[in-house]
């Protein structure tokens, strides 16, 4: 399989990079954690301590290249920030080109890679 990033960044200097938080977005908050939903977008986030966790960030095929994605950011880094994270993570696939270049843009750098192996058949 392809290797599977762990990207790290500064919450304040993401939101420098982000649009405003959404006005229309629903949340559901579960004690430390927040699912986010925009129209054609959604993500969700763990926060503890100084961290927060950016997990299932994703767009639905047929909403992409609108800056949705970024909305759902901007939500639940703001969210974060409010509970004291001062610096995020995440993971994806190095394939994932499209996403790559949407966390590098926003100031994302690689922490670490790490792939899984699979036995031959």
């Amino acid at each position: 399989e392809d290797d599977s990033l762990v990207l790290v960044a500064s919450i304040a200097m993401l939101r420098r990079e982000l649009p405003p938080e959404p006005d229309d977005a629903e949340e559901v908050v579960d004690g430390p954690r927040l699912s986010l939903a925009v129209p054609g977008a959604r993500g969700r986030a763990a926060h503890d301590g100084d961290w927060l966790g950016l997990h299932a960030i994703g767009t639905d095929p047929a909403h992409r290249r609108r800056g949705l994605a970024q909305q759902v950011l901007s939500g639940l880094l703001g969210w974060g920030a409010e509970r004291g994270a001062r610096s995020a993570y995440l993971q994806t696939h190095a394939a994932n080109v499209p996403a790559m270049a949407l966390y590098e843009r926003l100031g994302f750098v690689t922490h670490h890679a790490y792939r899984y192996l699979v036995p031959p058949s």
